[in-house]
């Protein structure tokens, strides 16, 4: 049979657990879950959609403006290839190895080829 879970009793003089990063948590670390790496700025809005059902009230919306091209550069992807492991697939993280990377342009694969695209390629799908 198995054992019905309880938590931990909450510390003395506690009425709830701290919403926080425990203490020691680095979270500029890398692969840990930040918006700490881009600038971004937020406003509030309505009309937002959720659901294809428009919010009845006003929603934060989250801008981000990410530093550099949202493209990857040439470099970057020859980096990303070259590479044993990358770490893939957040929540849920585990390592993988990188065999294409498929931009607008082209795809780029990890022997050296370079396959140009063809802007009409993606209306077959």
């Amino acid at each position: 049979p198995s054992a019905v879970f309880s938590p931990p009793p909450l510390p003395a003089g506690m009425a709830h657990f701290i919403n926080d990063v425990p203490k020691g948590c680095n979270p500029r670390a890398v692969g840990f879950p930040t918006l700490h790496v881009h600038p971004l700025t937020f406003s509030f809005e309505t009309g937002v959609k959720v659901f294809q059902t428009e919010a009845r009230g006003k929603s934060l919306i989250v801008h981000l403006q990410p530093k550099g091209s949202a493209a990857p550069e040439h470099e970057d992807i020859t980096q990303l290839l070259a590479a044993a492991s990358v770490r893939i697939d957040y929540p849920f993280v585990h390592c993988g190895t990188v065999h294409a990377v498929h931009t607008q342009e082209a795809s780029y694969y990890r022997d050296g080829r370079v396959a140009k695209n063809n802007p009409r390629d993606h209306e077959a799908l």
